[in-house]
């Protein structure tokens, strides 16, 4: 498991949008997104204010599950073919930060940014009085999130909280919702699949909508396998086989095994456009690797396991990864979160989500 170390001094000093404007800005120039780096920081910093302007302290303030080291964001980058992909997320924090000041928060956020970068709230009008109740419950109400390319704009997403009215109320919510927005035919299969046992459930854990105003833009639904083998991910993906067929090799290489992976679910996203009616167009796979090993290092060594496996080169990462941490690799855990795989067209496209440890994490793996 992961628990929070004190901060050293000089990272505690620093404001929350000091500390990870730099941790982008790094992981900018590692991953070789220096061209756009000026512009991804700039949003960032926007993305944080006012509440960023607070210094970090020695314990968070408001411990947020937006990353695995509890601060208020979390950084991504992908890769596949073209330039990489560079993604942050942020729980905006409201005075003082609650789960309901937490939302309203987020909500102006989202307006903020709909207009900066000519994002579109439609979609979520139509769904917003099940995911904003007044009464919000559970880990968080809404999480906001940038993707940034050097090839097209920034694009706007939002995550919502399908137990936000009681984890009871999660597979109803979420029924609603896809039928507002108009995939909702698709989703008694997929709910038929999820599993209710006591040692092997499945969560819906996250909700996300695209929010760029494009046809494309998805709906995707986190679910998180608990108790799950590499087979049982298999076969929930079945519908896609080239997802079955990837799961085999993509959670061999990182875990090491086979599961079950008791230390933290494995996730796959189930992921829908429109004109979806019977299942999902395509699945994202995703293993929390930051709970299965002991150091950084040995997480490194798996990625780029990983992505030689499937037939994309690994230095970018590595540059990425050093250049995004405060310390050596090898000295300790809690740099890497999560690692995801999905296909563009043909192509695989890995992504690796990095907690910026504002707060450090000591890890014990299994």
């Amino acid at each position: 498991m992961n628990q929070l170390r004190s901060v050293p001094e000089t990272i505690s000093n620093k404001t929350l949008a000091e500390f990870g404007s730099e941790r982008l800005a790094a992981l900018c120039a590692g991953a070789g997104a220096t061209s756009s780096m000026t512009e991804i920081v700039r949003l960032f910093d926007e993305m944080v204010r006012p509440w960023g302007n607070r210094v970090i302290g020695p314990w968070p303030r408001y411990p947020s599950t937006v990353a695995d080291d509890a601060a208020p964001f979390e950084f991504s980058a992908a890769f596949s073919d073209g330039p990489p992909e560079i993604q942050f997320y942020v729980e905006a924090l409201g005075d003082p930060p609650s789960l309901y000041a937490n939302m309203q928060a987020g909500r102006s956020l989202l307006e903020r940014l709909a207009g900066k970068l000519g994002g579109s709230l439609e979609r979520l009008a139509l769904v917003e009085d099940l995911f904003f109740p007044p009464e919000p419950r559970g880990p968080f109400t809404i999480w906001v999130g940038t993707s940034c390319k050097a090839d097209r704009k920034p694009r706007l997403k939002v995550y919502l909280n399908p137990q936000v009215s009681g984890a009871a109320d999660s597979r109803r919510l979420v029924g609603e919702a896809m039928a507002r927005l108009g995939v909702g035919s698709a989703w008694p299969a997929l709910n038929e699949q999820l599993a209710t046992s006591a040692s092997r459930y499945d969560e819906i854990a996250i909700v996300s909508l695209d929010l760029s105003g494009d046809a494309e833009d998805r709906i995707k639904l986190y679910i998180r396998h608990h108790g799950a083998t590499v087979q049982d991910v298999q076969a929930f993906v079945g519908s896609d086989p080239e997802s079955a067929r990837d799961a085999e090799l993509f959670f061999s290489v990182l875990a090491g095994n086979h599961g079950p992976f008791s230390q933290k679910p494995p996730i796959t996203e189930a992921v829908f456009v429109a004109g979806d009616q019977h299942a999902p167009s395509s699945f994202t796979l995703e293993f929390p690797i930051g709970k299965y090993v002991a150091t950084d290092e040995i997480a490194a060594q798996r990625i780029e396991a990983c992505m030689s496996a499937f037939g994309l080169p690994g230095h970018r990462y590595r540059s990425a990864a050093e250049a995004f941490a405060t310390r050596p690799l090898a000295v300790g855990g809690g740099l890497h979160a999560h690692v995801t795989l999905r296909r563009q067209g043909s192509r695989p496209r890995v992504g690796v989500y990095f907690a910026s440890e504002a707060y450090p994490t000591s890890t014990e793996s299994d």
